[in-house]
């Protein structure tokens, strides 16, 4: 089997089904310091990433940037995850923290991410109950909707003319003003 010469800067923890992610530091120093902090974690090239579904070992190096690594087995074929840098995790960090805001603010809500193969982590759906939807576009090439029907919420690159508009209020405590006051935060509907 060839060698894989990518550098594979990210992983899961525990198993390849996993959606707990890491970013491995690039300098030794660094990569220490991790090891210790995850010394009771295995690393895998999950699933949700992409990946083969591979264990995944630490290569530190001092005169090169330091990565994961497959560990070798015969049964398991090359591995094809197209995405291999730091930025290949985003949509699992993104779907722990929008999560974890919405509890933070008492709504329970459920989240996906859609399995396109080719573009694995280009879109995260949540789905808070009783509210609409909100769907996170990481990709610029992700389809965008004909049209947005006031109950889906749209962030990412690109999508302003998507992006409904929310209901005409004030909200202090916004950004203070040279007074020291709140700076009133104005929002608008688009009704048309």
């Amino acid at each position: 089997m060839p060698r894989d010469q990518r550098l594979v800067q990210t992983a899961v923890i525990g198993h390849t089904e996993s959606e707990i992610p890491v970013v491995l530091p690039m300098r030794a120093g660094e990569v220490a310091l991790f090891r210790r902090a995850h010394a009771a974690d295995t690393f895998w090239c999950g699933r949700w990433l992409g990946g083969c579904g591979g264990r995944l070992t630490i290569k530190t190096y001092e005169d090169r940037v330091c990565h994961f690594a497959h560990i070798a087995d015969p049964g398991r074929g090359p591995c094809r995850r197209a995405a291999v840098g730091v930025a290949s995790t985003d949509h699992l960090y993104i779907k722990q923290q929008i999560l974890a805001w919405l509890a933070g603010q008492s709504v329970t809500a459920r989240a996906s991410i859609p399995e396109d193969v080719d573009r694995l982590g280009a879109e995260v759906l949540f789905e808070p109950g009783g509210h609409g939807c909100l769907r996170v576009l990481l990709d610029t090439q992700a389809a965008l909707p004909a049209a947005v029907d006031g109950t889906q919420l749209l962030l990412g690159p690109q999508v302003a003319p998507y992006s409904p508009r929310l209901p005409a209020q004030t909200q202090p405590p916004g950004p203070r003003s040279q007074e020291g006051n709140p700076a009133p935060i104005t929002t608008f509907r688009d009704d048309h």
